[in-house]
């Protein structure tokens, strides 16, 4: 019983990773290639500065 828990965890714990992996690369996408017509920043830069100067409060 224990061994199939042990075995559980590690597929959650995996999962995870692999979700950060993907936000990651999503994040990078974006950044890279996702130009706005406008020239304003994307999306994701401003979450970034916005949480970081969050951080500092």
């Amino acid at each position: 019983m224990e061994a199939e828990v042990s075995k559980m965890e590690l597929m959650f714990q995996k999962a995870d990773s692999d979700l950060d992996y993907i936000q990651y690369r999503l994040e990078y996408e974006i950044k890279t290639n996702h130009l706005d017509s406008a020239g304003k920043k994307n999306p994701v830069g401003n979450k970034v500065s916005i949480s970081s100067f969050a951080c500092t409060l």
